[in-house]
């Protein structure tokens, strides 16, 4: 018998954490059966050894131990394709989980409403000084805003298990989690639950704390596009709200690449055929051209 729910990890040198995170799944009060799929992308550290302590006592714990890295998309779809629940829960294998109750409060809800596809919660951020509360908000009334905004907590995720159509280009994007939740929009509700159930640990280094800086903040919005346009292409019923998601998007990028080292490398992604649909785009987009010389002189 398949389990109802598949816990998904995927982890890459999170010896110091990974222990953490498989404590706060197993000490879930459930009733009903999951499994656990933990993908480790060829960590260089303790993360496999660590894994394999949990896995004697707990047969519910499959571990794909790659010989080679193969990249956090590949390692994500890859593992997500050895989920057999009928639902899927996700936690990175640096964040970890505080309420044990949150498996069956998801779970209870998704099986006694058909209509809904995703359920998320509040969540805490931890930086390794102290946690810290990050507010979300008291309702779901920005669902239908996925587009444009994701609000969605990743570790806090419980999903229905859907045969989704990762194709090559996914390979592309810069982030899985967003990509995967627009999926699921279009085939349901989202239910957002306002309790803290986890905590998410900021890392430092990592490109989602500090991605919004010159090059990789203006390579994040363009990737982000890319998004967009993907979805656009695949054909939607929401073809208005994804265009003017990707107007808004090119906006930001014409606003901060003039200042940026990253300008000559993104202006050319800046599609000028949206401009001719958006007045303010067109407005941005020109005078990021027209300025950008004189920012070039001054920081001489």
């Amino acid at each position: 018998m398949n389990p109802l729910l598949s816990i998904l990890c995927i982890t890459y040198n999170h010896d110091k954490y990974i222990g953490e995170a498989i404590d706060s799944w197993l000490q879930q009060k459930i009733d009903f059966k999951i499994e656990i799929i933990i993908g480790d992308d060829c960590s260089t550290d303790n993360t496999v050894l660590e894994i394999k302590k949990y896995l004697k006592s707990n047969n519910h714990i499959k571990l794909i131990e790659r010989s080679k890295n193969i990249g956090f998309m590949n390692n994500f779809i890859d593992t997500y394709k050895k989920c057999n629940g009928k639902y899927i829960a996700i936690c990175e294998g640096d964040d970890y989980w505080i309420d044990n109750n949150k498996l069956q409060m998801q779970v209870d809800f998704l099986e006694n409403n058909n209509d809904y596809v995703l359920t998320h919660t509040n969540v805490y951020t931890f930086n390794n000084k102290k946690i810290l509360c990050q507010l979300k908000p008291d309702s779901h009334k920005y669902e239908n805003n996925i587009y444009n905004k994701n609000e969605i907590s990743t570790l806090t995720a419980v999903f229905r298990n859907f045969n989704i159509d990762f194709s090559e280009k996914w390979l592309q994007f810069m982030m899985a989690d967003w990509p995967l939740w627009i999926s699921l929009s279009e085939k349901g509700h989202f239910k957002y639950f306002g309790e803290k159930t986890g905590v998410y640990r900021i890392n430092p280094i990592g490109i989602w704390q500090n991605g919004w800086k010159d090059k990789i903040g203006s390579d994040r919005l363009v990737n982000e596009v890319e998004v967009l346009k993907y979805f656009l292409k695949k054909g939607t019923n929401n073809k208005k709200v994804i265009q003017n998601a990707i107007i808004n998007r090119l906006i930001k990028v014409a606003n901060f690449s003039n200042k940026s080292k990253a300008y000559k490398l993104n202006f050319n992604k800046l599609n000028f055929k949206y401009a001719l649909k958006s007045a303010i785009l067109f407005k941005e987009i020109m005078t990021s051209f027209i300025l950008y010389p004189f920012e070039k002189l001054l920081s001489r």
